[in-house]
């Protein structure tokens, strides 16, 4: 398997999780996760597939792949807060 796979499917649910937060009530906490999604990866993105000589291309794969973990934790318990508040608000 190749470990390029990694990062593309971390990505691909990062993208995912930001539209789901957008279209789903959470404008604002979506379009705040777009900015910061895309300020950090197209910039990593742009050093790992351009600037990766000499094993730095390691390097820019590991922080992405880090970082969109983070991002999908951060994201997923945002969601996971706002659902149990929803659920809690509504059962007064």
């Amino acid at each position: 398997m190749d470990e390029d796979i990694l990062l593309y499917i971390s990505s691909i649910i990062c993208v995912l999780l930001t539209f789901y937060q957008i279209f789903n009530r959470q404008k604002r906490a979506g379009i705040l996760s777009a900015i910061v999604l895309l300020g950090y990866s197209l910039p990593l993105y742009y050093l790992f597939f351009f600037h990766s000589e000499y094993g730095a291309g390691l390097t820019w794969w590991f922080y992405l792949l880090v970082l969109n973990l983070i991002y999908i934790l951060s994201t997923a318990i945002h969601l996971i807060f706002k659902y149990i508040k929803g659920r809690y608000i509504s059962s007064l």
